[in-house]
């Protein structure tokens, strides 16, 4: 099991600081189930080589206790796959631990000598002596070649002795690309697992935010982010859907929209941020409160705005907070000073929260469809009853438009987590039925380019205080 990561490029020995692991030295470290030893074959000026080499006691790996979700002992499930496998010589979830115990700092984008460094790029080689591919040459390609890899590998005999008995699953494979060591980390980090389709540990729901928290900035966009989260998790629904709730768009969010003044077209997604933007500029707003902020797309966008002087995010799950803060440099992680107007916070949007007072605008950002409708009272008495902010802005979907989508089948809604998506003439009512209760006037607009028949794909209510 032997990983070797080479940067070439000036001061190529910096990478020792990256790492914590000094050039000259050779070092061990033992885990709970073997030894890791870090070595460098190659340090100059141009190029630096650090070798990862695991010696996997098998035995000890077999012993650990290990539970499954029913608390049984998984060793006795496993049979003579605990004593016949390829967990000393084959890249598997093992290593990933031992890159998470030896490289941990730069695994997660620290350098306690030289912080710049977290950022610098680098032409990077990877090699891998033996990786298990369930799925073959192409799954090797489909993952790492979307993230700027050029993979090269090469086939490995079962046995060179014979060479009639065919290939094995094993691959020597090199992965060349123009990063940071941080992402190349990250990256073989989930993707190993994923390759390899097993784990050597039962998880529980604290491997969402170790997913989280190594791919968020990529995997998003990653073309094969629904076969990487179902891998990741053993193909558990329950996760994957943790998962999806913060990362993946809805279907309306990868169409284009003409209906805006820029050079290149905006997904609906993007207009609907830059509309809300424009009525908050518009009306004198200053101080902000994003309601669902999710992973804070929408406040990072605020940002640019230098009119607005407080900016909040509230958002009951965490695991999108957690992407919130690194997206806006809440976590000091950025070679940059975070924005002192911007902060977060943990909150439940259906229960009166003091924190929620004092604001100009509240946001409720395509927030209300995801809520169950018997919810939706205890919202509006929270937001519009309790806060009363200055103004309120909505966004939801028309549901009238989602006959126009070419990928959506009739009567199902635009993201899987949706309770409900309204008409416009029921949107209508219910702006004011919520303005008449709460004392507020309200404006109703479409988002988007404008069907004849079906209307806009999205709307917007704003709500001002009487």
């Amino acid at each position: 099991m032997l990983l070797n990561i080479t940067v070439k490029g000036p001061e190529a020995t910096q990478l020792g600081y990256l790492l914590g692991k000094h050039p000259d030295k050779y070092q061990t470290k033992e885990l709970n189930f073997g030894l890791a030893h870090i070595f460098f074959p190659e340090a100059n000026a141009t190029s630096c080589t650090a070798t990862l080499l695991m010696d996997i006691d098998t035995t000890q790996e077999m012993r650990q206790s290990r539970r499954d979700h029913f608390g049984r002992n998984a060793n006795v499930k496993a049979g003579l796959d605990q004593y016949v496998n390829d967990r000393a010589y084959v890249t598997s979830s093992l290593f990933t631990t031992a890159i998470s115990k030896v490289y941990s700092s730069a695994l997660n984008g620290t350098c306690k000598f030289k912080p710049q460094l977290i950022d610098q790029i680098w032409d990077i080689d990877v090699e891998l002596a033996a990786v298990c591919v369930k799925g073959g040459t192409g799954l090797l390609e489909s993952l790492f070649s979307p993230l700027g890899y050029t993979c090269n590998y090469e086939q490995v005999l079962l046995d060179k002795n014979f060479p009639d008995w065919g290939n094995s699953p094993y691959y020597h494979l090199h992965l060349r690309t123009k990063n940071t060591v941080q992402q190349v980390l990250q990256h073989l980090y989930i993707l190993l697992p994923v390759l390899d389709n097993q784990k050597h540990y039962y998880f529980k729901q604290d491997e969402v935010s170790k997913l989280l928290s190594k791919a968020s900035q990529w995997l998003e966009d990653h073309p094969e982010s629904n076969l990487i989260t179902r891998r990741y998790f053993s193909y558990k629904k329950s996760y994957q859907k943790a998962v999806q709730n913060v990362l993946q768009p809805s279907i309306e969010e990868s169409e284009k929209t003409t209906g805006n003044t820029e050079k290149e077209s905006l997904t609906l997604h993007q207009l609907r941020h830059e509309r809300v933007t424009q009525v908050l500029l518009k009306k004198g707003a200053k101080t902000i409160l994003d309601l669902g902020c999710s992973s804070g797309k929408l406040l990072q966008r605020l940002q640019q705005e230098t009119s607005f002087t407080r900016l909040t995010g509230a958002d009951v799950s965490t695991e999108a907070l957690y992407i919130a803060a690194r997206r806006l440099n809440l976590d000091h992680r950025q070679n940059q000073e975070p924005d002192p107007r911007t902060g977060l916070i943990h909150a439940a949007l259906t229960y009166e929260d003091e924190r929620f007072h004092d604001y100009d605008a509240a946001l409720l950002v395509e927030v209300i469809e995801h809520l169950e409708p018997e919810r939706l009272p205890a919202l509006e008495d929270v937001v519009f009853g309790a806060a009363q902010p200055g103004m309120v802005i909505v966004t939801t979907p028309n549901v009238e438009y989602n006959t126009l989508f070419p990928n959506l089948a009739a009567g199902i809604f635009r993201h899987a987590d949706h309770r409900f998506e309204w008409d416009r003439k029921t949107f209508r009512n219910w702006a004011k039925q919520t303005a008449q209760r709460h004392g507020y006037s309200y404006e109703l607009y479409p988002l988007g380019e404008e069907h004849p028949i079906h209307g806009a794909p999205s709307q917007m209510a704003v709500f001002t205080k009487i």
